[in-house]
């Protein structure tokens, strides 16, 4: 089963963002979990308690600002034929905190979320380009609370504020 969540990008900030298909709504990735690990089969359904994670981190949370760091960082993975050109958020702690209460939501239900990179950085895509081009659109720039997240459970996507309950 794979889980994806993405703190969605203010709509006061998403406009100033780029159209581009392979990056979708502008978001801040929390978590993308190609293969969660379910340790405790017998605690019930496993799609149940990764919605019921989910909801107790999103329910104790308040919403998070996001500011937008000031220039573009290339992020290369070394894999494929385009890069990602991001901006680095600034004040980026409450980002980091939410990304920890939805691990440990998930840990607490004996949900594994082996994670696919080690140094989290909290960025927002702007846009990928060919590898060795610069990107050349605009750069969107400024601060907001960012009150929702995107949920990606094995190709159902749905959204959910953060402070509410998780459907």
């Amino acid at each position: 089963m794979k889980l994806y969540v993405g703190l969605a990008v203010p709509p006061a900030l998403a406009a100033a963002f780029p159209a581009d298909a392979k990056r979708g709504e502008p978001h801040v990735t929390l978590l993308y979990v190609p293969a969660l690990r379910d340790d405790t089969p017998d605690a019930g359904p496993l799609t149940g308690r990764v919605i019921a994670a989910l909801a107790e981190a999103l329910d104790a949370a308040t919403p998070v600002p996001v500011a937008l760091g000031p220039a573009l960082t290339v992020l290369d993975n070394g894999e494929g034929t385009t890069v990602a050109n991001a901006l680095p958020l600034t004040g980026d702690a409450r980002v980091r905190m939410l990304r920890v209460a939805l691990r440990n939501a998930l840990h607490r239900r004996g949900i594994g979320d082996p994670q696919t990179f080690d140094d989290y950085r909290p960025h927002a895509t702007v846009a990928y380009t060919p590898r060795g081009e610069a990107y050349t659109g605009t750069i969107p720039k400024g601060a907001s609370l960012a009150d929702r997240v995107l949920v990606n459970l094995d190709g159902a996507t749905t959204t959910a504020r953060i402070g509410a309950e998780v459907e």
